[in-house]
């Protein structure tokens, strides 16, 4: 157990500190998400100001929505599917193999570190100026469901990243995954905006994938508006936990025979 935390912790600081060297990206990502958030706040502002319909959403719930997306999305990891399809496309996978600890574990450790740099700098300077310029009222009582959910919703992420990466490995066109991934995730996740805003018929079938726990069921948790009951909600993202790992399983052996055929 100690060596474990031991290998945590020195991964843990190996992706903290590579972000470390990048200062002006870390500024340029607060920028770009306060320009985001400023855009989206003069727009919502209007629409419920004038009733337009907002499937009864008030503006603080839906300031708190955009504000905790932008958060979600610079905590969650970024390509980590495309560092693995690089290994096993580059043959530097058997290396990888050779550690006492799975690629997984490698790969999401050193993940977590990346994403506790992106929450000190980047989503925690995202909060303070929102709550200073909106006033923006926290759902205190929320609060622990809320974490609850966002750690299995970090976990359902890794494994939908994951399985892009393997698709980028299969269909050689790193580009084209990582386009459709951003567009899929952004569509389907509840990124932009609650759900509760598609048309029935296509909210009928986001809810059968698994990309909406990743931002509109933690968000609807936070704000009141899940569309279902806690539990059940959590229920759900553990399941797609299980049934996900059991996908990455299957086509990382898959990958994996692909390269050791090839002679990689």
């Amino acid at each position: 157990m100690r060596k474990q935390l031991k290998i945590f912790e020195i991964l843990f600081k190996i992706g903290f500190l590579k972000l470390s060297k990048y200062i002006g990206a870390t500024l340029v990502n607060c920028i770009s998400s306060f320009i985001f958030i400023s855009v989206q706040y003069f727009v919502w502002k209007e629409i419920i100001s004038n009733r337009i319909s907002s499937d009864g959403y008030t503006f603080i719930q839906m300031l708190t929505y955009i504000i905790f997306s932008q958060i979600l999305f610079h905590i969650y990891p970024h390509d980590i599917g495309g560092q693995l399809s690089n290994l096993i496309r580059s043959g530097n996978i058997s290396i990888a193999l050779t550690k006492p600890l799975s690629i997984l574990r490698q790969m999401l450790y050193e993940n977590i570190g990346v994403s506790a740099y992106r929450f000190l700098f980047i989503s925690v300077p995202i909060f303070v100026v929102g709550m200073a310029i909106s006033r923006l009222q926290l759902f205190v009582t929320k609060l622990c469901p809320f974490v609850l959910s966002i750690l299995l919703s970090y976990l359902i992420y890794v494994y939908i990243d994951m399985l892009f990466g393997m698709m980028q490995f299969l269909t050689a066109s790193s580009w084209g995954i990582h386009s459709l991934k951003y567009a899929v995730i952004t569509l389907l996740s509840g990124r932009m905006l609650p759900l509760e805003l598609y048309p029935k018929w296509c909210q009928r079938m986001i809810d059968i994938l698994p990309f909406h726990h990743l931002y509109n069921t933690p968000l609807g948790i936070l704000i009141g508006e899940s569309r279902g009951a806690f539990w059940n909600e959590i229920l759900m993202e553990l399941m797609w936990v299980v049934i996900l790992y059991f996908l990455y399983q299957v086509f990382y052996q898959l990958a994996i025979k692909k390269v050791i055929v090839q002679g990689g």
